[in-house]
């Protein structure tokens, strides 16, 4: 008969939750994060890429009010992504036979870890992160969350 183990490690590994003092964003003011495990490619990249690109980009009028003066100044946003394609993926031909090894390389995808940050945007407002993070979620096909350095919040869509 089998014993019972003295201490289940399983009841902590499917929490998921998004804990504050992990994530300390190196960039910029906001993060994106996903909540799950996945690969992506340069192409779902590259689309987010043009995606976030054609938003953030635009010149917006910020205006401040210092010591009674209003100041306006045009801001663009940035961003920067924290992926490392090292891991490859390969594919044989399709009419190829059984066996005379492995295919060629056919693509090289970034593993993404669940609560790990993938994306950073500096200079601009939760407003349009919320927006960015609407149109990212059909792209990615993962679910994905927003950090804010600021003032800890978090948006889960």
């Amino acid at each position: 008969m089998f014993q019972k183990p003295k201490r289940n490690f399983i009841s902590s590994y499917y929490k998921s939750q998004i804990v504050p003092s992990v994530f300390q964003l190196s960039f910029g003011t906001i993060g994106f994060i996903s909540l799950s495990t996945a690969f992506l490619d340069k192409r779902q990249m590259e689309s987010i890429r043009l995606l976030v690109t054609r938003i953030i980009r635009r010149r917006r009028v910020v205006t401040t009010y210092v010591s009674g003066e209003v100041k306006s100044s045009r801001k663009r946003g940035w961003m920067k992504f924290h992926a490392l394609y090292n891991i490859s993926i390969t594919k044989k031909g399709s009419k190829s036979r059984m066996g005379k090894g492995k295919g060629a390389i056919d693509q090289y995808v970034y593993a993404v870890k669940q609560n790990q940050c993938f994306l950073e945007l500096r200079d601009v407002p939760i407003i349009t992160a919320l927006n960015i993070l609407k149109k990212i979620r059909h792209k990615l096909g993962i679910r994905v969350a927003i950090i804010s350095n600021e003032k800890r919040m978090y948006h889960v869509l």
